[in-house]
């Protein structure tokens, strides 16, 4: 009997994506759990084998599903859209209400409803990695982000700066450790701003760009690793300083 390899598609979220899960799919009516590692990436092929069917196997896909997924910013386009029509309309009505009100003194216009409130800003969870491709080392990076603003912050090669090897989202008022930071030097550059665009990859409002002026390098021995800790914002005594860059100098984050 030749192999039989049914197709399924499995949806992760990012922070499961970035730390490994177990599923479960349905193959024949028969529950299956699937192990996910860590680092996996949207595409990335799980095969199972011993199913249940002799000389079969079951291929199973994996899809990061992100919240707030580009069609649903279509959709907040389209409530302003309607927004624009409704304003259109209620001048409308409130003319008409002027009218009548001169030509019956008696009359009292209609409440009129307040207009809806602008979409909240879209935010990533904290540990939300667009891309880690460190893995395989001991290293260990903290980052606090002490501002009000969230940010993204980027590793890359003093080599190849605008590739980016690694990027985490880290909301205003948060931390997150980078770990199995292979041996190397880096550079760290953070990106903050509010309100994510998945389609552009940046933030859209209040967003600024800048790196750390000195790099971070990582060394493993026999008996012990490098770890860093990092604040992205000003602090008493800091002794790292960083400087603004350009958009067009900022590590590229398109996978």
């Amino acid at each position: 009997m030749d192999n039989i390899s049914v197709e399924h598609v499995l949806s992760v979220s990012p922070s499961e994506a970035a730390g490994g899960t177990k599923k479960l799919v349905t193959v024949n009516g028969r529950r299956l759990e699937v192990s996910i590692p860590a680092g996996v990436k949207t595409g990335t092929i799980v095969k199972l084998r011993n199913v249940g069917i002799a000389n079969d196997f079951v291929s199973v896909q994996i899809r990061i599903e992100y919240p707030g997924h580009p069609s649903s910013r279509k959709h907040r386009i389209s409530a302003r859209g309607a927004w624009a029509i409704g304003l259109v309309s209620l001048v409308v009505f409130s003319f008409l209400l002027i009218i009548l009100s001169n030509a019956n003194p008696e009359s009292t216009p209609a409440s009129l409803s307040p207009p809806p409130a602008p979409p909240a800003p879209v935010r990533l969870p904290t540990g939300t990695y667009l891309m880690n491709n460190l893995g395989g080392g001991l290293g260990e990076l903290t980052i606090e982000n002490g501002l009000d603003l969230d940010a993204i912050v980027v590793l890359s090669h003093p080599e190849q700066p605008k590739i980016a090897l690694t990027a985490v989202y880290i909301k205003g008022e948060a931390s997150h450790t980078i770990t199995g930071i292979r041996d190397s030097a880096y550079v760290v550059y953070f990106e903050i701003g509010e309100d994510w665009d998945y389609g552009s990859h940046k933030f859209m409002r209040k967003r600024a760009y800048q790196r750390f002026d000195d790099n971070l390098t990582f060394q493993t021995t026999s008996r012990q690793y490098t770890t860093w800790e990092l604040s992205l914002q000003p602090v008493p005594g800091g002794t790292a300083s960083t400087e603004h860059i350009s958009e067009d100098e900022f590590p590229v984050l398109v996978p």
